[in-house]
């Protein structure tokens, strides 16, 4: 499997638009998932030794964006993983709970702006000018 992005969020249309976003960076190609448990499922399949970066909702329903943090915190998977909450809540704890956990690198509020977007692909260094 070569995705190195991954989209987990329960909204289609904002799966849509930011995997659109990311094709026009001309980034890696993207995995999406509306289930954080089938995101869960698609890691475990992965291998290899470059980093994926995880594009992560924090509402969704069946599995959360916390809960998918801690199950991340609490199975080893054989890849390194990055994670970048991109969530519609302006709460501060939110910002203060995702500082807790190391894999998480970002918080973004949504809508997610392209040159945000961009900046963060060139810091996981996950653009194909890096390779």
């Amino acid at each position: 499997m070569k995705e190195r992005l991954l989209i987990i969020d329960d909204d289609p249309i904002f799966c849509y638009i930011l995997d659109k976003l990311i094709k026009k960076q001309d980034a890696y190609s993207t995995a999406t998932f509306n289930s954080a448990l089938d995101g869960l499922d698609h890691l475990g399949k992965m291998t290899g030794e470059q980093e994926v970066l995880i594009f992560l909702d924090i509402n969704m329903p069946e599995m959360n964006g916390w809960q998918f943090l801690e199950a991340l915190k609490n199975v080893s998977y054989n890849i390194p993983i990055r994670v970048a909450i991109v969530t519609s809540s302006i709460d501060p704890e939110d910002q203060k709970r995702s500082s807790t956990y190391d894999m998480v690198s970002t918080l973004l509020t949504k809508p997610v702006a392209a040159n945000e977007l961009q900046n963060i692909l060139k810091s996981t260094e996950l653009s194909n000018s890096s390779n």
